[in-house]
C-alpha cells in the first residue's frame, strides 16, 4: 500500500501588536489579546417634570471604552520579563496615555487612559523573577482638549472730566503808596478790578479809598 505524505502549509505568523505610551516609549506585544470588551454609549441627559414623564435625549457623544487580558511572557520560559512588566506598570502609576497598532480598530487609532492595570504573575524563571504574566487592562478614550485663555476684550475708557482746581488764595501786603486800583493794575490786569478786592476785604477795609500799609488783603484768581 502506498503511502500518501500530507504536507501542511506552515501556520502564518501573527502581525505583530505595539504598545506606545504618551512619553515616546514603545514595547511589542508578545501576545496580542485574544478578546476585548468594548462600550461606547452616548450621554443622555433627563429634565424632570413634575407630574409628567421626564424628557430625555442625548446630550453628546460618549468616550470609548475598552477592557482586555494580554499575556507577557518571553518565548523562552527561563527569560524573566521583569523588566517588560516595570514598562507596564510605570504606564500606569505615571498616568501616561497608551497607544495601540497592529490590534482591530476598535483598540487601535486612539489614545488611552488607564483607569486600572492588573499583573497577575503565572510561572517564574530559576531566578524566581516573573517569566509569565497576565495583565489585565480597563481603558478609557482620552479625549484632550486644548484651552486657550480668550484675552480679555479692552473696555472703552471712561471719560473722566477733569477735577476743578479749587483756586488758590493769593494775598499781597500793602505797602506804603499802594491803592486798591494800583494793586488791581498790578494783580489782575486792570485797575478797574478794584471793587473785587474790596469786596473779598471788606471786613478789614472800612474806606475803598484808603488802605493801611502792612494789611494783608486776599486777591481774587486771576
Amino acid at each position: 500500500m502506498a503511502q500518501i505524505k500530507v504536507v501542511l502549509p506552515a501556520p502564518r505568523s501573527r502581525k505583530s501588536a505595539k504598545i506606545r505610551n504618551s512619553a515616546g516609549s514603545t514595547r511589542a506585544m508578545s501576545f496580542a489579546p485574544r478578546t476585548a470588551s468594548f462600550s461606547q454609549t452616548a450621554k443622555v441627559g433627563r429634565v424632570e417634570r413634575p407630574g409628567l414623564k421626564p424628557i430625555t435625549r442625548v446630550t453628546g457623544p460618549g468616550a470609548r471604552e475598552v477592557s482586555f487580558t494580554q499575556t507577557v511572557a518571553s518565548l523562552d520560559w527561563q527569560k524573566d520579563i521583569e523588566s517588560e512588566l516595570d514598562w507596564l506598570r510605570k504606564c500606569a502609576r505615571r498616568g501616561y496615555k497608551v497607544a495601540f497598532s497592529g490590534l482591530s480598530g476598535m483598540e487601535s487609532g486612539t489614545w488611552w487612559l488607564i483607569e486600572k492595570q492588573d499583573i497577575e504573575i503565572i510561572q517564574r524563571a530559576r531566578n524566581n523573577k516573573p517569566s509569565r504574566a497576565s495583565v489585565s487592562w480597563s481603558l478609557v478614550e482620552a479625549v484632550d482638549v486644548s484651552v486657550t485663555a480668550a484675552k480679555p476684550k479692552k473696555q472703552p475708557k471712561k471719560k473722566t472730566t477733569p477735577k476743578k482746581k479749587k483756586p488758590v488764595a493769593r494775598t499781597v501786603k500793602v505797602k506804603r503808596g499802594d491803592t486798591l486800583w494800583k494793586l488791581a493794575a498790578k494783580h489782575l490786569g486792570k485797575g478797574s478790578r478794584w471793587p473785587e478786592i474790596y469786596k473779598l476785604n471788606k471786613s478789614k477795609i472800612k474806606n475803598p479809598n484808603r488802605i493801611s500799609p502792612g494789611q494783608v488783603l486776599k486777591l481774587p484768581a486771576k
